[in-house]
C-alpha cells in the first residue's frame, strides 16, 4: 500500500483529518534550530502525538548533532502504533540557513547510522531512513550525488523528492505553459532510484494552477479542473512505477482550501488507497467457504470497527499462523480483548483474524496489524507486518489438543484466503517457522500436513472443502450401517484366500468357491474414501471399520441372493466414493446419493 497524506502547514492534525479522512501519512518538518525533539512524541500539542494509529510519520530536520536514538526510543515508547520515516537533513542542497557542507552532511549520516542503523525497528521495516532532494534543483542541473551518503549507503532505505512544476526547455521552466506528462515528470526520480538501488517516494508535491495570476504566461486552467486531472494521473503513474510515499505540500502555495477540485482529488485518492489496501473482503470470502464468521466492531474497546482497524500501510504477501498462547480455558471475549488492547510486546491490533476452538472465525481488523517481526526463516523470510496476514487461533500453545473442528476451519479458512489472493500454500507459514528459535506457535500443528491440506482444497480435490454438519450426519449413518451390511454378507474361504494373494479369481475347491471377490474390494474402497474426510466423523468411523474387518473374518455362508443384493449396494457406494475422488461429482452430491443408496430398501438395520 502507498502511504498518502500531507504536510500540516498551519493546521492541526484533527483539522487535516477532517478534510482528508483515512489519511495514512503525515509530514512534520523541524526548522533549523529546532533539532529533533524526543518530547514531540509525548506532548499532546505536538502533531506527532496526534497522528492517527497506523499512519506513517514522515519527519525531517535541518540540524547537525541531533540525537536520533533518543527520538526513535521516544517514538516506540509513546507512539509504537505508527511507522516512522526519518529524513536526515532535509534538502541539504538548498544552501540556506542551517544547511550543512557536504562533509558535514556525510558526518551527520554516519552519526545517525551509528545510533539507529542497527535498530530492531529498522529490521522490522517500521523505521526507514531517507534522503530527500528538491527535484527542481536536480532538473535545473544540480548533481544529487554531491548530497548522497554513499559511504553509508547500507543505512539508506528511501530516496525521497520534493516535486513541483518544472519543464526543462520552457522559456520559464518554473512556470510552464502546460501540465507535464506524468511519465516525463517521474523520469528523474526513477533514474536516481535505479542508480542508488533504493525505493523512492514523494515527500512533497504540488502543482500551481496554470494561470496568469500565478505567474504563468497563459490562463490555461482558471477552474483548476485540469490541475486536478493532472494530479490524479500523476498519482496513478507514480503508484504504478513503485512509489512508496506521497505527501501533498499542504502549506502556503500548496494549501488547497480555496482549490476545491484539487482538494477533492487528494481526498478521493486517500480514500481510494485506504480501501484498496484493506482486507474488506475477509468476511465474505470466509463465509463463502462454509465457515462461521463474526465481525468484531469492538466499540467498547477502541471505538473502531474491524473495517477501519489496523494501518492501511499494507501490502499482504502471505499468512502467518499463530496460537494465542492464552489459558487452556480462555474465552473468546478475553482473547479478542487482548488482540484489541495489545500487549507489552505488540501494540494493537495484534492480528486481522481470530479463530475460536469452536471453529468460528472473528474478523478483528482489515489493515496491517502487529503480530510478526521481519522473519529470518521459513517460506516468508524477509517479510514483516506490512506484508503478512496474521491469524491468532485459540490454543494455550503448551500441548493443548487442537479440536478437529478448529483445525479443519483453520485449514479451510487459510485456503479461502489463498484462493482469493491467488496464492499457493507456499505463502503460508507458522510463526515458529518465520522466527525460528524465538517462537514456538502454533505448537502441535504439523505445517507440512497443514499446507498439504490447503493445497488439496485449492485444487478442488478435498472432500471437506464444502463440508457441512448435514454431510457429517450422512457419514455417521453410513458408518453405523456398514458393519451390518458386511456382517450379513457371506465372505467365504474362497474369497478370503483370493484376497490374501491379491487375485480376483477364486479357487473352486474351497468353500464358496467361484463367487466374485470384488465385494471385499468394494468395502475397502468405501473405507479408503471415508478416510479422506477424517476429522469430521472422527474416531467413530475407525471403530466402525474395525468391526467391519472383524465381521469379514467371522461371517459364514449366507443366502446367495442376499449376498448379491448387499454386494450391489456396496458396489454403488464404492462407485460414488470413486466419483467424488476423481472430481466427477461434488462432495455434497456424493454424500446425498450415498444417503439414497443406504435408505433404498436395505435389509440392514441402522
Amino acid at each position: 500500500m502507498l502511504p498518502i497524506g500531507w504536510s500540516l502547514g498551519g493546521r492541526t492534525v484533527a483539522a487535516m483529518l477532517g478534510l482528508y479522512p483515512q489519511s495514512s501519512a503525515g509530514r512534520v518538518f523541524y526548522e533549523p534550530g529546532k533539532g529533533l525533539p524526543a518530547s514531540a512524541w509525548s506532548d499532546p500539542r505536538s502533531p506527532l502525538a496526534q497522528l492517527p494509529p497506523g499512519a506513517t510519520a514522515v519527519v525531517s530536520h535541518k540540524d547537525l548533532g541531533v540525537d536520533a536514538l533518543a527520538f526513535v526510543t521516544a517514538w516506540l515508547t509513546h507512539r509504537p502504533d505508527v511507522d516512522l520515516i526519518l529524513i536526515a537533513h532535509h534538502e541539504p542542497e538548498q544552501g540556506k540557513g542551517g544547511d550543512p557542507s557536504p562533509a558535514q552532511f556525510r558526518s551527520s549520516w554516519t552519526r545517525q547510522r551509528e545510533q539507529v542503523g542497527d535498530h530492531p525497528a529498522r529490521a522490522e521495516g517500521r523505521l526507514r531512513l531517507a534522503v530527500c532532494y528538491t527535484l527542481q534543483w536536480i532538473r535545473a542541473g544540480g548533481d544529487w550525488r554531491l548530497w548522497y551518503p554513499e559511504h553509508e549507503a547500507d543505512a539508506v532505505d528511501r530516496v525521497l523528492f520534493d516535486s513541483y512544476q518544472f519543464e526543462p526547455g520552457a522559456p520559464n521552466p518554473y512556470r510552464p505553459r502546460s501540465y507535464e506528462d506524468p511519465e516525463s515528470a517521474l523520469a528523474p526520480m526513477l533514474e536516481i532510484a535505479k542508480a542508488t538501488g533504493k525505493a523512492w517516494g514523494i515527500a512533497e508535491i504540488d502543482h500551481l494552477r496554470i494561470t496568469k495570476e500565478n505567474g504563468f504566461a497563459v490562463d490555461l486552467d482558471p477552474s483548476g479542473e485540469l490541475c486536478a486531472d493532472w494530479y490524479r494521473r500523476m498519482y496513478a503513474a507514480a503508484r504504478a512505477a513503485g512509489c512508496q510515499l506521497w505527501c501533498h505540500y499542504h502549506a502556503r502555495h500548496g494549501d488547497l482550501t480555496e482549490r476545491l477540485p484539487e482538494q477533492r482529488a487528494l481526498r478521493d485518492l486517500i480514500i481510494q488507497e485506504d480501501s484498496v489496501s484493506r482486507l474488506l473482503w475477509l468476511p465474505q470470502v470466509l463465509r463463502a467457504a462454509g465457515l462461521t464468521v463474526h465481525e468484531v466492531d469492538g466499540r467498547e474497546h477502541d471505538g473502531e470497527t474491524w473495517r477501519t482497524r489496523g494501518s492501511s500501510t499494507y501490502d499482504p504477501r502471505g499468512i502467518i499462523c499463530h496460537a494465542t498462547a492464552g489459558s487452556a480455558t480462555s474465552t473468546d471475549a478475553g482473547e479478542i480483548r487482548v488482540l484489541l488492547k495489545g500487549s507489552t510486546s505488540a501494540p494493537p491490533p495484534i492480528a486481522q483474524l481470530y479463530l475460536s476452538r469452536s471453529g468460528a472465525w472473528h474478523v478483528v481488523a482489515s489493515g496491517r496489524c502487529n503480530h510478526a517481526l521481519q522473519g529470518w526463516g521459513g517460506p516468508l523470510k524477509g517479510y514483516g507486518n506490512t506484508n503478512l496476514i496474521g491469524i491468532e487461533a485459540q490454543n494455550d500453545n503448551r500441548g493443548q489438543p487442537w479440536p478437529d473442528v478448529q483445525l479443519d476451519a483453520y485449514q479451510r479458512g487459510v485456503a479461502a484466503i489463498c484462493k482469493h489472493m491467488g496464492w499457493k500454500a507456499g505463502r503460508v507459514a507458522a510463526h515458529r517457522e518465520h522466527q525460528p528459535g524465538a517462537k514456538s506457535d502454533p505448537s502441535g500443528i504439523d505445517m507440512d500436513q497443514f499446507r498439504a491440506r490447503v493445497t488439496a482444497i485449492l485444487a478442488g480435490g478435498d472432500d471437506m472443502a464444502n463440508f457441512t454438519d448435514k454431510h457429517a450426519a450422512v457419514l455417521e449413518q453410513l458408518g453405523k450401517l456398514l458393519p451390518d451390511l458386511a456382517a450379513q454378507t457371506a465372505y467365504t474361504d474362497g474369497r478370503m484366500e483370493a484376497m490374501a494373494h491379491g487375485r480376483t479369481e477364486v479357487r473352486k475347491d474351497l468353500r464358496g468357491g467361484g463367487q466374485p471377490v470384488w465385494l471385499v474390494q468394494a468395502v475397502l474402497a468405501v473405507r479408503d474414501g471415508l478416510a479422506q474426510v477424517d476429522g469430521k466423523v472422527g474416531a467413530q468411523l475407525a471403530d466402525d471399520f474395525a468391526r467391519i474387518e472383524q465381521a469379514v473374518a467371522a461371517a459364514g455362508e449366507a443366502d446367495a441372493q442376499r449376498d448379491a443384493d448387499h454386494a450391489a449396494k456396496l458396489g454403488e457406494l464404492a462407485e460414488l466414493v470413486r466419483a467424488g475422488q476423481s472430481g466427477q461429482l461434488a462432495a455434497d452430491e456424493v454424500l446425498r446419493r450415498m444417503g439414497e443408496v443406504l435408505t433404498a430398501g436395505t435389509t440392514a438395520q441402522g
